[in-house]
C-alpha cells in the first residue's frame, strides 16, 4: 500500500518535469530540426579561414610572430573582402588581393608583436567582413607562448657609482632550458673594450642543460662617465642567438662634466636653439686649474661643431642640415680635460630625437 501512494504521488511529477522540459526545449523532433537549420546555416556561407587557429611556441628573441592563413571560397562566385584588420593594435595584418576567387582562395599574414611578453600569449582576433550576404563577418584567433630560452641571474649588473681606477667584479649565472644550446663562454664579446669577464665554471645536467657562471668586472682605466654596455655569449654556428648580459657603472674621478648626458631634445627646423648645448668641466677643489682641451667623438650619423668657450668651457652644436637620422639616436662622445697638469678622458652620453628627416636650412 504504502509503495502506492509514493507512485501516486511520483507520476505527477515526472509528467510536469516532462511538460517543462518541452516547453521550455522542445521535443526531440524540434531540437533535431533546429540543429539541423543551425547546420544549413553554417553551411551556406562559402567562405573558411584555414586554419581556424594560429598558434606558435617561440624563443625570447624572437620579438613578433607571424602566422598564414588562406581563404577559401567554395562558391561558384567570387566573393569580395571589404576589410580585415585585427582587434589590437599589435598585431599587423596584410592580404593578397580584395577578392577571394570562386572555387580558390587567398591568403593573408598577421604579425603579432610580443615584445616584452613571456609566457602564454593573449588570444587576439581578426576579423574579415566580406560583401556575402551569408558571411558579412568571419574570424580567426592567434595566440601562442614565447619562453625564455636562459635564465640569467642578474639580469643587469649594475655597479652604481665607481670610483675610477677601482676594478670590482660581479657573479653572474646563465642557465640553458633546453639541451644541446652549445653555449661557448669561451668567446665572450663585449660592445665596450672596458669590460671584463672570464668563466668560472661551463657544466651540463644530466638532460644536457647547460649552466654558466661568469665573473665581470669594469677595467680601472674605464673612461669618467656612464658606461652601458652588453656582454655576449655566442653559440656555435647556426644555432641561434646566445645570452646576453646588460653591465652598466657610473664612473667618477677627479673631473666631472656636467650635465652628464646631454640630451638634445626635438631637432627641428623650428626650434635651432634644441641644436645647442653647453657643457662645463668641473672639481671638487675650486682651486684646481682645469681646462678642456680637445673634443674627440661626435654621435653616429650626426655631424656639428664644438668650441670651447672658456677654458672650462664647451659648446656642442648640432648641424640639422646633416640629421639624416629619424627618431632617437643615443651614441658616447669623448671630452678630454685637464686638472692639474694631467689629462683625464670623460664619456659623455650623446641623446636626441631628431623630429623629422626633412633637411632643415641654418643661416649662413
Amino acid at each position: 500500500m504504502r509503495s502506492n501512494k509514493v507512485w501516486l504521488i511520483a507520476t505527477p511529477l515526472f509528467a510536469f518535469a516532462a511538460g517543462w522540459w518541452i516547453a521550455h526545449r522542445g521535443s526531440p523532433d524540434q531540437i533535431n530540426l533546429r540543429a539541423s537549420a543551425a547546420k544549413v546555416i553554417a553551411a551556406a556561407c562559402p567562405l573558411m579561414i584555414e586554419p581556424a587557429h594560429g598558434y606558435a611556441t617561440v624563443f625570447e628573441e624572437q620579438s613578433a610572430i607571424r602566422y598564414v592563413f588562406s581563404i577559401r571560397n567554395s562558391s561558384t562566385m567570387p566573393i569580395k573582402i571589404d576589410s580585415i584588420r585585427p582587434t589590437c593594435s599589435c598585431t599587423v595584418v596584410n592580404i593578397e588581393g580584395d577578392v577571394v576567387p570562386a572555387q580558390g582562395s587567398i591568403q593573408f599574414t598577421a604579425v603579432y608583436n610580443v615584445l616584452g611578453q613571456l609566457g602564454e600569449l593573449p588570444k587576439r582576433l581578426i576579423q574579415i567582413i566580406t560583401n556575402h550576404a551569408d558571411c558579412k563577418q568571419l574570424s580567426c584567433e592567434i595566440g601562442g607562448f614565447r619562453q625564455q630560452r636562459f635564465t640569467i641571474e642578474p639580469q643587469r649588473v649594475d655597479f652604481g657609482i665607481l670610483q675610477q681606477g677601482n676594478a670590482p667584479t660581479k657573479r653572474v649565472t646563465i642557465s640553458a632550458h633546453g639541451r644541446d644550446m652549445h653555449l661557448i663562454p669561451e668567446m665572450l664579446v663585449g660592445t665596450n673594450s672596458k669590460l671584463q669577464a672570464s668563466v668560472i665554471s661551463h657544466t651540463h645536467d644530466e638532460l644536457g642543460r647547460e649552466s654558466i657562471e661568469l665573473s665581470v668586472g669594469i677595467s680601472g682605466s674605464a673612461q669618467i662617465g656612464e658606461l652601458d654596455a652588453r656582454l655576449f655569449i655566442p653559440r656555435k654556428e647556426n644555432d641561434g642567438v646566445g645570452p646576453s648580459v646588460y653591465v652598466h657603472a657610473n664612473i667618477v674621478g677627479p673631473v666631472q662634466l656636467m650635465p652628464p648626458i646631454v640630451f638634445f631634445g626635438n631637432i627641428n627646423n623650428e626650434d635651432l636653439r634644441s641644436c645647442t648645448a653647453k657643457l662645463v668641466a668641473t672639481s671638487k677643489d675650486e682651486n684646481d686649474s682645469i681646462r678642456v682641451l680637445r673634443f674627440e667623438d661626435l654621435p653616429n650619423g650626426v655631424t656639428g661643431a664644438v668650441s670651447i668657450e672658456y677654458p672650462d668651457t664647451i659648446r656642442m652644436t648640432l648641424n640639422p642640415v646633416e640629421c639624416m637620422v629619424s627618431g632617437d639616436f643615443e651614441d658616447v662622445a669623448t671630452i678630454v680635460c685637464e686638472l692639474n697638469g694631467k689629462e683625464y678622458a670623460l664619456s659623455v652620453p650623446i641623446r636626441g630625437r631628431v623630429a623629422n628627416n626633412r633637411r632643415v636650412k641654418t643661416d649662413d
